[in-house]
């Protein structure tokens, strides 16, 4: 195949090809290492990166991001056209479309780099049999011979292979029981490992110890067993492979493999460069080194350790901090712990010598100086002197006042922890203010153009130094032949998709680093969104943003030029002038008289009369509000923004809401919310606008009394419902009360106001959740009533409902 000529630019183009999604509702911790390895790298090497995010787009899928599009991949423009080599992480030779891509490339000689265990080229992997072998050893040292493997996926080549023929090699030389039976894939996740360790359990549960191929299959593993009844460590001790941030999170923590994504993806990128500059052959593997992180769940306490009797040197000091730090932090490297450690106990026999705090406080202040602009978790340091604490009692029993000093460092941890914690809420904190004010913004835009200077505005702040919009437009014989980035000045109004960049989009330097993310419009490409790549964090919410933008984009076009949408609309005039008419006059004549006699009578009691005027702005509000969602129901464009839901969490603005009204009228406010409640696939805000109008109708219409919100499980179904000691609803009324613009006769004749669509647009809102809505009063005047609303259950070890896997639903009406 012959591909264009790729643009001149001093600086190398780098692309990045990763095997499974870079987001699957938050950035993945293992890719996540790599790709800023390889960014630093090229920076530091001034070289372009371009990098293929593929986004998790429903929690079911599981979608990549290449250079074609198919069922399991999102197109992106990262290919030999606009490359001058492929990093390509943990290639899948299973999957049929990334196989066929990598053996074209390799026919056309274009340039590649991976980084798993390869035949097929020059790859930068793990030394996975130094890894297993080594957890082998450990556990052989804790007495455990009949040692359960769950490996990855044994038909294909790869890491998962390689460690599985280490765990049969290293069974052998280690005299272990290599028992088939206790042989399982579990295929890289959690539910695959939860499924293999019940199955080997069911074959044979004679094994004391168990080692998984990676963290989350060593997590699923985790759950199976504790599901059996099994203690961990105590009745089975277990290990993973990979040490990604969850195994530090697991209870208890998980004993792993290390392996240094950070030092991969920097490697990569130097191997890469090499290749291009003919320095390495086809065939090259560079191994990177496994240590085993030792935790807990194997049966060692490596914070405590084991009492010494005999004196330790200061290298036995140096090499047991390093291991227990490194058994706590995210991806610092061995090397820069073992440096820091040295310098701490140098600091700290520097005091004990001269009787001076000084230099071991200054050792300490190096390592924070050292950890802070990693982000790193200063606690981890803490456990380091403890250990140092301990072992110094060991050997000098009396006072000493340098158990003062270890008191004083840990104090300063703290402090230095403390201020980690509250810069971190501070940038969260400024983050989600951008996000809102950008979200704010694009949910007004009903035009391409503002949206690049939207971003231009918001992006610096969310630690992004650019960002741009690209949307696809048709060729002759190609959907993605062309691009354009709406609103931009600097380029053609179009361009070829696969020549991206644009000439004159980026400045030649410094060089770009760019993560590219795919947007999609009724599961078919419509773009993608282009980072800089120095904080990838937030730019998921972006390009969410950003499709949810170009969706309402779209629906403004359809409803402005839609000749059914103005049928509609003539439809529903009569019955919505006749209702609507005299609720909205009563707020605005309020309005006009009020601010009327501010102005006759300046002198009047002016915060009084605003407030009033406040209030019935806000009841106008409301009406519109009202007014506006059932429009849009009976238009058929109703959206909901799904994904799973503790709804518990979810509603907590609602019971601060609910609250501060039942206060204002003096009602008992009251919430019967259990923990741990099943998650649910719903819209956040469409949920807390049902709960909240029944919420606010429960106050409305109680003079005295209680309200109640509970939630529980009822009929496997999670049951959200508000009880009222209040007027009532009469039984016969009780069939129509969600219709629209009806209102019960004893609200109406006391006088209560309203247009009588909330309870109608809430039954609506629950429909659409696949769920139930409805009342339960006796009928008799002052008794109360209880609304509620059901939802499904989201089975979490499933995936989503097949009707529920859109994360936007749009309705149609149909006539």
């Amino acid at each position: 195949m012959d591909y264009p000529i790729k643009p001149t630019n001093r600086h190398p183009v780098i692309g990045v090809l990763a095997s499974w999604p870079v987001y699957s509702g938050t950035l993945n911790t293992l890719l996540s290492p790599i790709l800023r390895g390889i960014c630093d790298a090229a920076q530091a090497r001034e070289c372009n990166v371009l990098m293929a995010c593929g986004v998790v787009p429903d929690f079911s899928a599981n979608t990549a991001a290449w250079p074609f599009y198919a069922e399991s991949a999102d197109f992106l423009p990262v290919g030999p056209w606009n490359t001058d080599g492929l990093i390509v992480i943990a290639p899948v030779q299973s999957d049929r479309e990334q196989a066929q891509f990598i053996e074209e490339m390799l026919v056309t000689g274009h340039p590649m780099v991976f980084t798993e265990t390869s035949e097929i080229g020059p790859s930068v992997c793990l030394n996975n049999e130094e890894g297993i072998k080594s957890a082998l050893r450990h556990l052989k040292e804790h007495g455990h011979r009949r040692i359960a493997f769950i490996g990855g996926d044994s038909q294909r080549q790869g890491d998962g292979l390689e460690r599985l023929q280490a765990y049969l090699s290293g069974c052998e030389e280690l005299g272990l029981d290599g028992d088939s039976r206790l042989l399982e894939d579990g295929f890289f996740t959690n539910p695959g490992g939860y499924a293999a360790m019940r199955q080997i359990s069911e074959r044979d549960d004679s094994f004391t110890a168990v080692l998984a191929c990676n963290d989350e299959s060593a997590v699923g593993a985790m759950q199976a067993l504790r599901e059996a009844g099994k203690n961990i460590p105590g009745d089975v001790a277990v290990i993973g492979f990979d040490n990604r941030f969850e195994a530090r999170n697991q209870e208890p923590p998980l004993t792993t493999v290390n392996q240094p994504a950070y030092e991969i993806g920097w490697q990569s990128l130097e191997l890469m460069l090499r290749r291009l500059d003919g320095k390495t052959r086809p065939e090259t593997i560079e191994r990177v080194a496994a240590q085993l992180v030792i935790r807990e769940s194997c049966g060692c306490n490596p914070i405590l350790g084991n009492p010494s009797s005999t004196t330790i040197t200061q290298s036995d000091w140096v090499e047991t901090i390093s291991a227990v730090v490194f058994a706590q932090v995210g991806q610092l490297h061995i090397e820069i712990i073992r440096s820091l450690s040295s310098g701490l106990v140098d600091g700290f026999a520097r005091s004990v010598v001269e009787g001076d705090p000084a230099p071991f406080q200054s050792a300490l202040q190096k390592i924070f100086a050292q950890i802070e602009p990693l982000e790193e978790d200063a606690h981890a340091w803490q456990s380091a002197i403890q250990l140092m604490r301990q072992r110094w009692r060991e050997q000098n029993p009396g006072e000493h006042p340098a158990l003062n000093w270890f008191d004083q460092a840990r104090m300063s941890i703290s402090q230095f922890a403390q201020r980690q914690l509250l810069r971190y809420f501070a940038q969260q904190n400024q983050f989600t203010q951008q996000l809102s004010l950008m979200s704010a913004e694009l949910s007004e835009t009903v035009d391409l153009a503002p949206i690049q200077s939207i971003l231009d505005r918001y992006m610096p702040g969310l630690g992004i130094q650019h960002a741009h919009l690209v949307l696809f437009e048709p060729g002759v014989d190609d959907p993605l032949a062309w691009s354009v980035i709406p609103g931009n000045t600097k380029i053609p109004s179009r361009f070829a998709t696969r020549s991206f960049p644009p000439a004159r989009l980026y400045p030649d330097s410094p060089p770009y680093q760019l993560a590219l993310l795919p947007i999609t419009m009724k599961k078919r490409p419509a773009g993608f969104a282009a980072f800089d790549a120095s904080n990838l964090g937030p730019c998921l919410d972006v390009a969410r943003q950003l499709t949810s933008t170009l969706e309402n984009i779209r629906l403004y076009r359809e409803a402005a030029e839609g000749r059914q949408l103005a049928e509609e609309a003539n439809r529903l005039k009569s019955r919505f002038l006749s209702t609507v008419s005299h609720e909205l006059r009563t707020p605005l004549n309020l309005i006009v008289g009020w601010s009327e006699m501010m102005l006759k009578e300046p002198e009047a009691n002016s915060v009084q009369i605003a407030g009033q005027i406040h209030t019935s702005a806000q009841h106008l509000g409301r009406l519109i509000r009202d007014v506006l969602d059932l429009a849009s129901s009976d238009a058929g464009q109703l959206r909901l923004t799904c994904e799973p839901l503790d709804l518990g969490e979810a509603l907590q603005m609602v019971c601060e809401t609910g609250w501060q009204l039942a206060a204002e009228k003096g009602l008992e406010w009251r919430t019967d919310i259990p923990p741990n409640l099943p998650r649910i696939w719903g819209d956040r805000t469409r949920l807390q606008q049902i709960s909240l109008n029944l919420v606010s109708n429960a106050v409305k219409f109680t003079a005295k009394g209680l309200v109640l919100l509970k939630i529980s499980i009822q009929d496997g179904m999670l049951e959200v419902a508000i009880r009222d000691t209040g007027l009532g609803i009469p039984f016969e009324e009780q069939p129509w009360i969600f219709d629209e613009f009806r209102q019960s006769d004893r609200t109406t004749s006391r006088g209560y106001g309203g247009l009588g669509l909330g309870l109608a647009i809430c039954k609506r809102l629950v429909e659409l959740h696949n769920g139930q809505i409805g009342i339960e009063s006796s009928g008799e005047e002052g008794s109360g009533s209880t609304f509620y609303f059901r939802l499904p259950v989201l089975e979490e070890a499933e995936p989503a409902p097949e009707s529920q896997k859109q994360t936007v639903l749009i309705l149609t009406h149909q006539t």
